[in-house]
């Protein structure tokens, strides 16, 4: 199965920062694990960016502050599974 955030997540890493606002922007439809991981890139690509202000004037920052409160299932890693 693909992973449908490879490009997010390579995109961070290598920081390419705009690159991954514009394709965490078009990801939709992800299960919730999926999009909770995708939004932290996303907002950490706009702490990067220094865009604190997005979305319309809200703050990043309350965005995942939101989305820390949903807590994050274990999955197996490599190896540990």
């Amino acid at each position: 199965m693909a992973d449908p955030l490879f490009a997010v997540r390579n995109s961070f890493y290598l920081g390419a920062y705009n690159l991954v606002v514009q394709e965490a922007s078009e990801l939709e439809g992800l299960p919730d694990a999926a999009a909770i991981e995708r939004d932290s890139y996303l907002y950490r690509a706009y702490i990067a960016l220094g865009s604190h202000q997005a979305r319309g004037g809200t703050l990043c920052l309350e965005c995942l502050t939101l989305a820390l409160l949903t807590p994050l299932p274990l999955l197996p890693t490599a190896g540990h599974q």
